[in-house]
């Protein structure tokens, strides 16, 4: 196999796999947008807390923001980055982004009263750390690819 080909092989599969994770990630967080979007119970219980957490610190202004509004915010922060996540261009700032959103998730189950187990098992942390691993996951694809289409010869 000649080095032109080699490189094609490698490209299309590093390609694939950032497709496959970038799927998963938009079929994990779109199905979450009907519940944030919607106002659920289970977000007004999570939001509610987080906006109590930050109530009891020097953030306390921003405490009805957060109880009132996070769900709509970080729905729409998420919308868009399963947005950027399927243009090609654009996939390394979509999987950035939402690398930045599950490390605040995350951020939020473990060092808040919300907890890593609360109400569904442990449910949402765990599609949290799936989420930020195949972000991770793709982000890493995406700049190889851009290391490898791109260099100078």
């Amino acid at each position: 196999m000649g080095k032109n080909k080699f490189k094609s092989w490698v490209v299309k599969r590093r390609n694939m796999l950032s497709w496959i994770f970038s799927i998963l990630i938009a079929i994990i967080l779109v199905q979450s947008l009907f519940f944030k979007f919607t106002n659920s119970a289970e977000t007004q219980y999570i939001f509610g807390i987080l906006g109590q957490f930050v109530g009891a610190s020097f953030l306390s202004p921003f405490s009805e923001l957060v109880m009132h509004y996070g769900g709509y915010i970080v729905g729409i922060l998420e919308m868009v980055g399963v947005i950027l996540l399927l243009f090609h261009d654009t996939r390394n700032i979509g999987s950035t982004l939402i690398c930045v959103l599950m490390i605040g998730a995350l951020f939020s189950h473990i060092f808040t009263p919300l907890g890593i187990v609360g109400n569904d098992g442990g449910l949402l942390f765990g599609m949290a750390v799936l989420v930020l691993v195949s972000s991770l996951i793709v982000a890493y694809l995406e700049e190889l690819r851009v290391r490898l289409v791109y260099r100078k010869h």
